[in-house]
This record gives C-alpha cells, sequence and structure tokens, in this order.
C-alpha cells in the first residue's frame, strides 16, 4: 500500500442539533436535526449514507440515540456500521468511519455522538428517561453527573502530584486536534 487509509478519507461536512436547557425532545430527535444537517453541509443526501459510526453505539446513559434507532429512523441502506463502546474514546467512532471508507467498506460514513443532559437539574437516580445506570449511581450525591466531572478529579490530582499545569493540558488537546488537521 503505497498511501496510508487515512489519506482516502475527508470529513465533507459537519453540524449540530439545537442546544439549550428544556429543550423538551429526545436524543433520538435530535440526533436525525444534526444528522440531516451534516449530511447537508456535505452535500450529499440521506439515499448516499452507506456506513453509520457512533460512540458509545448504544445511546449511553445521557439519553443519547443508539447507531440502531439512526439506521432505522432515516431508513439508511448501509454496507457498514459501527458502534460500541470499546474503542479510543468518543474519536473512536471518527477512527473506524476514516478506516471503513479507506478499506472500501463504504463510501459516505454518518459519524455522530448525542449527549443529552439535563441541565436544568441534578442528576437523577432512575434509568428512566435518561437518567444514570445503576453502576454510577454513587457519584449522584457529589454532583457528578458527567464524564468531564469524573476526569476532571484524575486531572486535578495528577497537577497536584505531578505539578503539571493548566496550559500543559491544553496543549495536549490542541496538539491532538491539529493532528487531524495536518
Amino acid at each position: 500500500m503505497d498511501e496510508p487509509l487515512e489519506r482516502r478519507s475527508v470529513i465533507s461536512g459537519a453540524a449540530q442539533s439545537d442546544i439549550g436547557r428544556r429543550l423538551h425532545r429526545s436524543g433520538l430527535d435530535l440526533t436525525i436535526e444534526a444528522a440531516l444537517r451534516a449530511v447537508d453541509d456535505a452535500g450529499l443526501t440521506v439515499d448516499d449514507i452507506d456506513g453509520l459510526s457512533t460512540y458509545p453505539g448504544s445511546g449511553g446513559p445521557f439519553g443519547g440515540a443508539s447507531g440502531a434507532e439512526l439506521h432505522d429512523a432515516l431508513r439508511l441502506s448501509l454496507n457498514w456500521r459501527d458502534g460500541g463502546l470499546e474503542t479510543s474514546g468518543q474519536l473512536g467512532a471518527v477512527h473506524k468511519a476514516v478506516l471503513a471508507v479507506g478499506a472500501g467498506l463504504a463510501r459516505h460514513v454518518l459519524v455522530f455522538r448525542t449527549v443529552v443532559e439535563g441541565s436544568g437539574g441534578p442528576v437523577r437516580a432512575s434509568t428512566a428517561g435518561g437518567g444514570m445506570p445503576p453502576a454510577f449511581r454513587y457519584l449522584i450525591p457529589y454532583g457528578a453527573g458527567s464524564a468531564a466531572n469524573w476526569i476532571a478529579c484524575y486531572a486535578n490530582r495528577h497537577m497536584h502530584d505531578y505539578g503539571t499545569t493548566r496550559e500543559q493540558l491544553g496543549a495536549i488537546a490542541i496538539k491532538f486536534f491539529f493532528f487531524y488537521d495536518s
């Protein structure tokens, strides 16, 4: 192979749904909105989409839509679909889409991540309505309702133990972003 697989792929469109407190819309509804906007931004139609990639795949604890739900809702005719927790985080869905296009498994892959968190109040203890799953309920009394809260604890401890600065942590995010841009 003369060229890396990732050079056979481009990000041709991007979009997001409405964002706000108390939108009173389901994760699937918001996902459909963002997906249709992204397809339009890429200059494609829904009929052009032959691949679908998402993280975490099952919709997750924050009320997001699953790959199966979006597949059905948009009536996509897919050659390839992926979604799962065992990947390299949220960008794992992008990595897998790039590999699928590069390998010829799909031509136009729609990649999405949906998060619906109730920002109007504390995290609910029940699993109904997109609340916390039982494995994470111990975090509720501490107000740690999202991954940002959990990761902040690790980052804070790392900064304390090793003297890492905010600027150094920020440089990691910037370098990672520009790695994909170069």
